[in-house]
């Protein structure tokens, strides 16, 4: 996996923005404890295909860092009949902006 490092801030977290190429997530953070979270980002998860390449990217990359917890950022909430992998978090963007930052890589 291949990273742009990039600080956010010197007191909450490091973003690595992945490089792109196929099966990657967009986003690797590291908080100062060393606990990684992969963050995809995915504007809508309505249709089945989107869904099932998002999270096959995620799932590619959580095997190469497998201490890592995944995070799959949607714009909307995703449709009930939604599946998801255990141990995925799942939330709205506008959610997950809304919490305070140092729970945010929870």
């Amino acid at each position: 996996m291949r990273l742009s490092k990039h600080y956010v801030s010197a007191t909450l977290c490091q973003l690595s923005i992945i490089l792109p190429f196929q099966n990657q997530v967009d986003f690797l953070e590291t908080a100062h404890d060393g606990s990684e979270c992969l963050i995809q980002v995915c504007a809508d998860l309505s249709e089945e295909t989107t869904r099932t390449r998002e999270l096959q990217e995620l799932e590619f990359a959580r095997r190469e860092r497998p201490g890592a917890s995944g995070l799959l950022l949607c714009a909307e909430k995703p449709p009930p009949e939604a599946k998801f992998p255990q141990g995925l978090r799942v939330e709205t963007l506008w959610k997950w902006l809304g919490r305070p930052r140092d729970s945010r890589h929870v």
